[in-house]
């Protein structure tokens, strides 16, 4: 199963991740934790419509097919040559750095492997004369190598794909939530960095949101800030999504209704329910009074990011996207992966600290369609 892949203790010695291993039976990590299964998604949400493929989705559940369903929906919504890019800010929504980036998810082995590779473009040279072309330093980095039964750390839901939780060499914890919608896709990395006591010995106490970066991406195009509607829709791959538009700040309010895919426990489940009033852009209403603090950036493009500032210790928590690719049109695509992590202790001595390493505890998206005001009224 991928889940015992993506079983990585966090080793650390004093303020310093020095190692991080492999180890089986992800079940046995987390034995005797008590934590509760957080709310995704909240309310029910209703009847709403399907459509071909990207814009469909392949459910199934549990058992022998799961893999195989996993696997297709990955190589069908994700494959292909996709142009990006990549804009980091901090948690208040403050600009820290940006950058181009071509992403290829292609097949290989007669369709069997698909490799991901990213391509960052970090620098460039403008050229002085009219006849010449602007040069580009690229750097190429393959991402990972997925197969049918060996997608560690990828979850598919519907029309979302999440990666992670992960923790890199240098300590930070990352999770990647996307969401597909044609020809267009938006993705959203998490990288939260570890803090420590004063005193500067053991486990991290706390992991604190370091960048939030949001990846605009089209499949064989560049997300283009200033191409018209008229001239996206003509080209022969079709019409892209409104990445770069204005977002006045308005929460979806509204009566939507839809159909909700969930991943948990190596299983999708799929339903349709009632429609329901979107009081938040995020997908579970008001807070819990014992939830986590949860903070919202609204950008451009119609995408809203949710996440706490602060993951605490076998907290469960959620970080979610939702995503309106079309002014127009009233569509709204939402996701929310659930994670814990800085789980129990594993093994302590004098010299590092060994934890349970953290782990997905579910993650469900959705695709709503904004019911007519007469309607809701």
């Amino acid at each position: 199963m991928a889940e015992s892949r993506d079983t990585m203790a966090h080793i650390f010695t004093m303020r310093s991740l020095v190692l991080y291993a492999v180890l089986c039976g992800g079940g046995a990590l987390v034995e005797g934790v008590a934590i509760a299964r957080p709310r995704l998604m909240g309310p029910r949400l209703g009847a709403g419509l399907r459509s071909a493929s990207p814009r469909g989705a392949i459910r199934a559940s549990g058992g022998v097919d799961f893999e195989a369903a996993q696997w297709s929906l990955l190589t069908q919504q994700h494959q292909g040559f996709f142009k990006g890019v990549w804009t980091s800010v901090d948690g208040s929504g403050a600009p820290l750095d940006e950058l181009e980036a071509d992403s290829a998810w292609v097949t290989t082995k007669g369709g069997e492997e698909l490799i991901q590779v990213n391509t960052y473009f970090t620098g460039s040279v403008r050229s002085s004369c009219e006849v010449c072309q602007d040069s580009v330093e690229g750097r190429q980095l393959q991402v990972g190598t997925y197969s049918k039964g060996k997608m560690p750390g990828v979850r598919l839901a519907g029309r979302g794909i999440a990666f992670g939780p992960r923790v890199t060499k240098r300590g930070a914890l990352t999770a990647e939530v996307g969401l597909r919608d044609g020809v267009s896709r938006v993705r959203v990395l998490f990288a939260y960095e570890p803090q420590y006591a004063p005193t500067g010995g053991g486990p991290p106490t706390s992991l604190e949101l370091g960048r939030v970066t949001v990846i605009r991406e089209c499949l064989d195009r560049p997300p283009l800030r200033d191409e018209p509607r008229a001239v996206s829709a003509a080209r022969p791959s079709g019409e892209a999504a409104d990445l770069w538009r204005a977002n006045d700040g308005a929460p979806p309010f509204g009566l939507w209704q839809g159909e909700r895919d969930v991943w948990v426990a190596g299983e999708v489940t799929s339903e349709r329910v009632a429609p329901a009033h979107l009081r938040r852009c995020r997908c579970s209403g008001a807070a819990d009074a014992d939830e986590p603090a949860a903070e919202t950036l609204q950008l451009p493009g119609g995408i809203y990011v949710e996440f706490p500032r602060t993951i605490a210790p076998a907290t469960p928590v959620e970080l979610r996207v939702s995503w309106a690719p079309f002014a127009a049109a009233p569509q709204l695509l939402r996701a929310a992966l659930g994670i814990t992590a800085l789980g129990r202790v594993i093994l302590e001595n004098a010299e590092e600290v060994v934890m349970a390493p953290p782990t997905c505890d579910a993650f469900a998206v959705e695709t709503l369609e904004q019911l007519a005001p007469a309607l809701s009224s």
